[in-house]
Order: structure tokens, then C-alpha cells, then sequence
């Protein structure tokens, strides 16, 4: 389930650009999960640009896009901020993430739920901007203010396995951090 969202919150990212109604529509159905199936129906496709979006202190940021030069080949390492929506979950500053997790806002962390079950928001720490967690010159620290786990998660099960941590002071969105 927390792949599908992630997945669904970075389609949705890519295509439109950050539309802030459209993410707030996916929180509601994280949070609110439908108890029925809804009917299938066909839509005609429709065409969006993806503009560029001010976020973040009046950054831009163009959601979703891989910072890329190269394809990884072989499991090599990827470029320095490739994925610039990545983030780790850690115990404090100075410590090597435990979890990953994906921003989906300028306040807002997509992780899952088994990393932040049975924790307050004072047990984690968010690292942004890193490529590399050995080195100490990279990456930027963000304080969790509240955990959302979703409320049917079930840690013997996994199922509804995501979370979303809202932070204490909203990221700045660069070339190294953004959706």
C-alpha cells in the first residue's frame, strides 16, 4: 500500500506539478480509505504542462523530476541529489538513517508506518538534501512536530504500512530537495 501511494504521490507529483489540491485530495484518501469499491468508469486523458511551482521560501521547484545525467547501470551509486524528494529517517543529527521516506510538501514526509509505529515525533529526525550520510558536509536536519501513522495499520500484517510526518518548519525546495 505505501509503494502504491508513494507511487501515486510521485505520478501525481511529475504530472501536476505539485497541485496542491490534488495532493490534498490523495491525504484524504490515505486517511479516509474508501469502505466500498467505487464503479470503474472510463475518462477521456487529459494533457497538463507540468510548470514550474514557487515553494518553499520562493525556490523554484518542477516536482518529480529526477536530477539525472546517467542511467544506473549494475547497481551503481546514483548522482549527487538524483532524487532530490529522498529523505532518511534518523535517531538525531550525526546519526545513519533507519528509514527512508519521500517529501510530498513543503511540511510534509510520505514514509512508512512500521518505521514511526510506537515512536513520538521527538524520536525522529529528518535528513534532507543528503548524498552521502558518511559525509558530515551534506544534507540538512528537519524536526518532526507530529506522526500520522495511518489508523488500520497493522504491524502483524503490514497492511496500510505508510505514515506521514509533518514538520516543525517547512524545507526549503532546491535543486537538492523538492517533491
Amino acid at each position: 500500500m505505501l509503494l502504491k501511494a508513494a507511487l501515486l504521490l510521485s505520478v501525481v507529483g511529475y504530472g501536476q506539478a505539485c497541485n496542491s489540491a490534488i495532493i490534498n485530495d490523495i491525504f484524504a484518501s490515505l486517511y479516509n480509505p474508501p469502505t466500498t469499491m467505487a464503479p470503474t468508469t472510463t475518462m477521456a486523458p487529459t494533457t497538463t504542462m507540468a510548470p514550474t511551482t514557487t515553494g518553499g521560501g520562493g525556490s523554484n521547484c518542477t516536482c518529480g523530476q529526477a536530477n539525472k545525467v546517467a542511467k544506473i547501470v549494475n547497481g551503481v551509486e546514483t548522482e549527487a541529489h538524483e532524487y532530490p524528494w529522498q529523505v532518511g529517517l534518523t535517531s538525531g543529527e550525526g546519526w545513519t538513517p533507519f528509514c527512508g521516506g519521500s517529501i510530498i510538501s513543503e511540511t510534509s514526509i510520505l514514509t512508512a508506518a512500521h518505521c514511526t509505529a510506537g515512536k513520538s515525533p521527538g524520536d525522529i529526525v529528518i535528513l534532507y538534501a543528503e548524498h552521502d550520510t558518511f559525509d558530515a558536509g551534506d544534507g540538512t536536519y528537519a524536526t518532526v512536530c507530529a506522526i500520522n501513522d495511518h489508523a488500520d495499520y497493522d504491524d502483524s500484517t503490514l497492511e496500510y504500512d505508510y505514515s506521514v510526518l509533518t514538520l516543525c518548519s517547512p524545507i526549503t525546495y532546491s535543486e537538492k530537495a523538492s517533491p
